[in-house]
């Protein structure tokens, strides 16, 4: 399988669709016996496309943002209040 770079972060949509794809397999997979194979993956290829209508065509996945350090400075400050009221 070759891997290709990706010239912006995100998620495409067709990556996305395929997802919603797979994910709505799995979650309805008794419909899969009553529909057959031919009917049930057109039926779930239609709902994922109306699932994703009006979605943008690449979404941005936003990094995680390092936590910040607050108990740090709230200590460093209560120290220089005790050290000023002395």
């Amino acid at each position: 399988m070759a891997t290709t770079a990706k010239s912006a972060p995100g998620t495409s949509k067709k990556e996305l669709e395929q997802q919603v794809i797979d994910t709505l397999a799995k979650a309805l997979e008794s419909f899969k016996e009553i529909w057959g194979e031919k009917k049930f993956a057109s039926r779930v290829k239609k709902s994922s496309k109306h699932f994703l209508k009006g979605m943008p065509q690449k979404i941005e996945i936003k990094a995680a943002k390092p936590a910040k350090k607050k108990a740090a400075s709230r200590v460093a400050k209560k120290t220089a209040a005790k050290s000023k009221a002395k």
